[in-house]
């Protein structure tokens, strides 16, 4: 093992060992200030944590004292340099083998090399097109060419019969004989037709997919001006953004023969800026040219290389690519180096930012914005298929449906998870689950398996540039699984983080939640529900393992056995659940949760012990049906283990009623009861003093009791969506208050005391025009 290693290897135990010390010392303040300590001696807890402190302060110390001290060499350009290969062969040899992707990516080629060769309508509009893939296109025109001798003799009614009962997929009309139809509609319907189209006349039967859909305006007419013209690709990792740009790069017949000179640059999340300039400037060749004043010796400064950058292009026409650009500001700078001209040069950049397209689109007239999709299920299957059969010659049972699922239509996910599966599918023969838990294996050790090495870096690099907070933020979605979709509740999750305390105010965490949807890790899905990719999902579960931070057990993940509860040091416990359906509860038996403070229980999960749970301040059992009264009587009597429970989700259950022995939980912050069949709030809800947020919206509730107004922390009131026809004038003593929602409710006249409401910011109460409908499940 190098000294490198052993180095991180130390660092990486005093860190867990850091993380460990902070938990326990956080508790240690909780259980001082109930004046009710749990453990330590005669010292008290506080001695104990002190000789820990030294003890790992002095470990520290040690390590960087004898740590190897590693050279790094800072790039600088010198005359060596200038004698290396010219650096856009050196690009092309390193590149990586993307055959696999070209032909399902050939529709997004073709459509950028449009954009190279004819570029982009200049008006306005144009340019304020809107972020989109061409697929959703108004109109499009598919053309599905068939073999006129088919092996099944389908002739052409049933050709025409299969898309006419496609139900749920609108086309504008058929037309063509057996070997060519034609199918016109909507771009968005017209893709879901032609997959289906697939499903129902067969794979082997369609020999060539022909795209003949109406454009864009601004991919389909000529330039009249030859203006610079630059190219925004927009995606996920893994989408195709890089091999795109790849693709386009190499286009012997476009490129070299259209663009004079030609760089290509990726970037890195921590990319020196002045390395990156005298990467294009040697690109494009300045360095042979004796009329640049660049010499080739020293370390250039950058507003220098900037200048000879802009000097050398500035009558040529050229292609410039900058690959997975991170930052606007880093942007700007490389902008700023390539002079405009009209000779119908082009800039191309990746990014998986919506914000930096965002702005791209707003601040360069001339940008063109593309956003790369993930495969369709059929394409998505075919590719996965074909990359499987590669390696394994014969199989008894195709995982490749598993894999698309697990995969999202991403084209790298695709072919590195199906290489890694296919030896081992083979040896495995027929055996189902087993071939299922190898699939799950592929997806757990994501960081371990070397052909997912490729995939498990790219999205790592997301991760790491992310800020700390954001990251802590991002790891509490480790609970949810690709069998459930992905699917993430955006009130829940941000209602967690404050209730975990890892955020203060909801409008700060709400502020998170979208800065996390701008950085493609989390996707808009619909109304107030959004979902994580099931790679990403993978990449998130290893690094939650990796911190200790949460366990997840049950279907789809772990499960009880002694290896998925061992950790890398006898000192980590759990201190984040995460219980899914079908884990067994007699495995409670060999588990230490004393130390557990959140609890996350997805699905019908029931008879947990909660008398184990000796530190808890999350429970979290939203949209669990099996949750009833009695349930919910036996957590509010299980005074020892809540005694620091601050956060109550229930919205979904099968309750009717809080029962009075909700008063026992004294430092409870937030309570959930929304979407319940609860008809009212008991008196003894006063008694839950340092309530900050009670939401009881789409109940039966009818009335407000009284003893509210002794909720001097509340924050938040939400009784919208109930039968509340009337406010206490108990209402004005909530001097805290910062929003109250009554909207569709029968309330006419709001107290005149709500005026006593210094704090109040949001007060809403709209009412609809439409009824809703509830369901409640008892």
């Amino acid at each position: 093992m190098t000294g490198e290693e052993v180095d991180a290897l130390c660092k990486d135990e005093l860190m867990a060992e850091v993380r460990e010390l902070s938990y326990d010392m956080d508790d240690a303040i909780d259980e001082f200030f109930l004046e009710e300590p749990m453990a330590g001696g005669d010292g008290g807890p506080f001695d104990e944590l002190k000789t820990r402190v030294e003890d790992v302060s002095k470990r520290f110390s040690d390590s960087r004292r004898w740590r190897p001290q590693v050279e790094q060499h800072q790039p600088s350009l010198t005359a060596a340099t200038v004698d290396c290969p010219p650096p856009h062969a050196r690009f092309v040899h390193n590149m990586m083998d993307v055959s696999e992707l070209v032909e399902m990516d050939k529709l997004h080629e073709t459509e950028l090399i449009k954009l190279l060769e004819q570029g982009a309508d200049t008006s306005i509009y144009a340019s304020r097109w809107r972020i989109a893939t061409p697929w959703h296109d108004k109109e499009q025109s598919i053309v599905v060419k068939v073999p006129e001798k088919r092996r099944d003799d389908m002739n052409d009614d049933a050709l025409h019969w299969a898309v006419s009962s496609l139900h749920g997929v609108p086309s504008g009309g058929t037309s063509g004989d057996c070997s060519r139809l034609q199918l016109d509609g909507e771009g968005a319907n017209i893709r879901k037709l032609l997959s289906t189209l697939r499903n129902k006349v067969g794979h082997a039967q369609l020999v060539q997919v022909e795209d003949k859909r109406k454009r864009v305006e601004e991919a389909t007419k000529p330039c009249e001006f030859h203006e610079v013209k630059t190219i925004c690709i927009l995606g996920l990792p893994g989408a195709g953004k890089t091999t795109l740009a790849k693709l386009l790069y190499s286009h012997h017949s476009t490129t070299e023969q259209q663009f004079q000179h030609r760089a290509f640059v990726s970037l890195s999340p921590g990319a020196n800026l002045t390395d990156t300039l005298t990467d294009i400037l040697l690109q494009v060749g300045a360095y042979n040219d004796d009329a640049t004043p660049y010499c080739g010796t020293g370390t250039p400064h950058q507003q220098y290389l900037i200048d000879n950058i802009s000097a050398y292009l500035i009558g040529k026409k050229y292609l410039i690519i900058i690959d997975d650009v991170w930052r606007w500001e880093e942007w700007e700078v490389i902008r700023k180096s390539i002079p405009k001209n009209d000779l119908g040069s082009r800039i191309i950049m990746t990014t998986r930012l919506n914000s930096i397209a965002e702005k791209c689109r707003n601040d360069d007239m001339d940008a063109f914005v593309y956003e790369t999709e993930a495969l369709d299920y059929v394409d998505a299957w075919l590719l996965c298929d074909k990359v499987a059969r590669k390696s394994v010659t014969c199989m008894n049972i195709n995982p490749c449906y598993d894999i698309v699922d697990v995969c999202y239509g991403m084209p790298l996910a695709l072919i590195r998870v199906s290489s890694a599966l296919a030896e081992e599918i083979q040896a495995l023969d027929s055996d189902e689950w087993q071939i299922w838990r190898a699939l799950r294996r592929v997806e757990d050790g994501i960081l371990d398996i070397p052909s997912l090495k490729p995939l498990a870096e790219s999205l790592c690099l997301g991760y790491d540039h992310l800020p700390l907070y954001l990251r802590t933020l991002l790891l509490c979605c480790s609970v949810y699984h690709w069998l459930d979709g992905g699917i993430v509740q955006r009130g829940r999750l941000v209602t967690r983080w404050i209730a975990e305390g890892f955020v203060s105010e909801e409008k700060a965490a709400e502020g998170y939640f979208d800065e996390l949807v701008d950085r493609g890790w989390i996707k808009h899905r619909g109304w107030n529900e959004y979902e994580i990719y099931p790679m990403m999902l993978a990449i998130l579960r290893y690094k939650s393992k990796e911190y200790n931070f949460v366990t997840c057990l049950g279907t789809g993940f772990d499960t009880c056995t002694s290896a998925s509860l061992s950790y890398s040091s006898p000192t980590m416990a759990i201190r984040r659940l995460c219980l899914q359906r079908g884990y067994p509860m007699k495995c409670f038996s060999s588990m230490d949760v004393s130390h557990t403070r959140s609890l996350v229980i997805l699905g019908d999960v029931i008879g947990v012990p909660l008398d184990m749970f000796k530190r808890l301040r999350v429970l979290d059992l939203e949209d669990n049906i099996g949750i009833e009264d009695s349930h919910l009587k036996k957590i509010c009597e299980q005074l020892e283990s809540l005694r620091l429970l601050k956060y109550l989700g229930l919205k979904g259950t099968r309750i009717t009623k809080l029962p009075q022995e909700i008063q026992k939980l004294k430092h409870l912050e937030i309570l959930y009861v929304r979407s319940t069949g609860i008809k009212e709030l008991p008196r003894e809800i006063g008694e839950v003093k340092q309530l900050r947020t009670l939401d009881v919206r789409n109940t039966r509730i009818s009335e407000l009791p009284s003893q509210i107004g002794e909720l001097k922390h509340l924050r938040t009131l939400d009784v919208r969506n109930t039968r509340i026809s009337e406010l206490l004038s108990q209402i004005g003593e909530l001097k805290h208050l910062r929003t109250l929602d009554v909207r569709n409710t029968r309330i006419s006249e709001l107290p005149s005391q709500i005026g006593e409401l210094k704090h109040l910011r949001t007060l809403d109460r709209a009412r609809y025009q439409y009824f809703y409908i509830f369901f409640f499940f008892f």
